[in-house]
């Protein structure tokens, strides 16, 4: 597949190579295709087509041009989610607690640590920072 206005490969690359190591140096013109030959639709599924079974997927980008149907028809194999485990991953999100902060300012190292060391025993999540 080539597209006539911008000559060079679109599809069939890999194939392209192995014609030329087995020593072809012309390729007949009746195994060529023309993208601009093909509808909208066709050039799309082309494009999958050509690489089914080849390399890695980028899902999301696939699932933001085509529908999880069309790619599945030509050949993708979507992952398959459990409808019960998604309902069960959803029921363990909570909602964010508020936190809250407080800021105290000493003039005495010693006192900070002190506070700093009442307050962790308390169980209270604190860090000392120092200016």
């Amino acid at each position: 597949m080539e597209s006539r206005r911008n000559p060079m490969i679109l599809g069939g690359n890999m194939r392209h190579a192995g014609l030329i190591e087995i020593g072809y140096t012309e390729i007949p013109l009746a195994w060529i295709r023309y993208a601009e030959d093909l509808t909208p639709e066709e050039q799309q599924a082309f494009i999958i087509l050509d690489n089914v079974g080849f390399g890695e997927w980028d899902m999301e980008a696939l699932i933001k041009e085509w529908s999880s149907e069309q790619l599945s028809d030509w050949g993708v194999d979507m992952p398959v989610f459990d409808q019960e485990e998604l309902k069960e991953q959803d029921n363990t999100i909570t909602e964010a607690k508020p936190t809250y902060k407080l800021e105290i300012i000493f003039s005495d190292e010693e006192d900070q640590k002190t506070v700093h060391s009442y307050l962790a025993a308390k169980g209270y999540r604190c860090k000392i920072i120092n200016n």
